[in-house]
């Protein structure tokens, strides 16, 4: 039922816009965010374990990178060791096939938690519990969103995975998980190094992406990081521009293009991860933005355009850098 799964996402994204833009605890904008994380997937929706499993993944990650803050912050040499094996494992799980959105909480909490204990232990802590507060916020909003938008029982459980999954080598999983740590870890070493708090969002999408992408498609899914990313870009300076100072008005484009953004993700368009990365985009930028005070606002949302967009283009020449070398490592055993 495409339909049902259109408007049950588009609706249930604006509800999330509503309240969180409304109520504006700390970094409600992201509440959204997750929402159409949770819903975009071509499934029955979230079920109860699952959304339990969700805010457990979030709890998860937030205390690991608390944890990592309080202990081996101020040893920068182990720190960047462990954090390095941290993102081998999470990569490893997600070429295993783990779960995306449990992928990125646990992503979010290693890599933001210690960033932001940088400078201050309490607003590491602050922002732990937001994070989990969104969560648990978004999942809230999934479940409703399917108690009203119901599928007939004989679609029910219908994923697109209906097709046995097949088992990846334990060397596959390996040789990728290694390959987006390999790209994500200068990264990562830089903004820790020079304590770059106030760009950490490029951080955090490198780390994000990366999860994306593979040693056998890491071309194609830049390309795509790229595009979707501009396109979340320019849909959002259109947003800003034109519904941000009316709350009403937002709340109407946000649903009116949710339904388009939502159509296209659930179609057979080669196109639609393009417009599921570019709406996630378009939600993170609008929403920071309307955290803003008044009189920076515009200059502190085009800054997050350009930030999003350099973070595409990171993975994606970081990628090529890294394949290319394998080729020509390739092609020199072959002699």
């Amino acid at each position: 039922m495409p339909g049902v799964r259109t408007l049950r996402l588009a609706v249930a994204t604006t509800l999330s816009v509503a309240i969180s833009y409304g109520l504006a605890w700390p970094l409600s904008y992201i509440t959204p965010v997750f929402v159409w994380a949770f819903l975009k997937a071509p499934t029955s929706g979230l079920t109860l374990p699952g959304g339990l499993g969700t805010i457990e993944a979030m709890i998860f990650g937030c205390t690991l990178g608390l944890v990592l803050s309080l202990t081996l912050l101020k040893y920068p040499v182990v720190f960047t060791l462990v954090m390095a094996l941290l993102l081998f494992l999470i990569y490893y799980a997600n070429a295993g096939g783990a779960s995306p959105v449990m992928v990125m909480f646990t992503t979010i909490g290693v890599t933001v938690i210690p960033m932001i204990a940088l400078s201050s232990q309490e607003m590491a802590l602050i922002i732990a519990l937001a994070l989990i507060q969104n969560c648990a916020v978004a999942v809230g909003v999934s479940w409703i969103s399917q108690a009203v938008f119901r599928e007939p029982p004989h679609l029910t459980g219908e994923t697109t995975a209906g097709a046995a999954t097949q088992e990846i080598p334990p060397r596959t999983k390996i040789r990728d998980a290694g390959l987006s740590m390999v790209v994500v870890c200068p990264a990562v070493v830089f903004f820790f190094m020079f304590n770059l708090k106030d760009e950490v969002l490029i951080m955090v999408f490198i780390a994000i992406l990366a999860q994306q992408a593979s040693s056998t498609i890491g071309r194609k899914i830049s390309l795509t990081m790229i595009v979707g990313n501009t396109l979340g870009g320019v849909a959002a300076i259109v947003f800003y521009f034109v519904a941000v100072p009316n709350f009403g008005f937002l709340l109407l484009l946000t649903l009116f293009s949710g339904l388009l953004f939502a159509r296209i993700n659930f179609s057979e368009r080669k196109s639609a991860p393009l417009f599921a990365m570019g709406f996630s985009t378009l939600l993170i930028l609008i929403g920071g933005s309307t955290a803003s005070d008044a009189d920076t606002a515009g200059v502190k949302f085009l800054i997050r355009v350009g930030q999003i967009i350099l973070a595409g283009l990171y993975i994606s020449i970081a990628f090529r850098m890294v394949e290319s070398f394998q080729e020509r490592r390739g092609r020199t055993h072959a002699r």
